[in-house]
């Protein structure tokens, strides 16, 4: 799969009705996708997320601040929606897999 496809469907996601009012969730779908399509394989860590998209100081501590698995739940709730209703003709699937945070595309079967 091309890095054209995958950003194409990142901004087919991003435009769509189902994550529209939601900038915390897109700004967070938009950051895992471009630092993985960007840097190849790289394992995308609660801290970097927090602090890079969610606005947490440096002393961010996962254990008592819990706003990226949170809203990572909600992100997987969404991308099934989306793939469900407006993206269900779509050829290219991003998938946030339960317990990680660097996404899987795939193609539609």
């Amino acid at each position: 799969m091309t890095r054209e496809e995958k950003l194409e469907q990142l901004e087919r996601i991003l435009q769509g009705h189902t994550l529209h009012g939601s900038e915390n969730l897109k700004n967070f779908l938009r950051f895992v996708v471009q630092k993985t399509v960007d840097s190849g394989d790289s394992q995308l860590k609660e801290y970097v997320i927090a602090t890079e998209v969610f606005g947490r100081s440096s002393d961010y501590n996962t254990r008592t601040d819990s706003v990226v698995r949170v809203q990572a739940g909600r992100l997987r709730s969404k991308l099934q929606e989306y793939y469900a209703t407006e993206g269900k003709d779509d050829r290219v699937v991003i998938d946030l897999p339960k317990g990680h945070y660097t996404p899987i595309f795939s193609y539609a079967p």
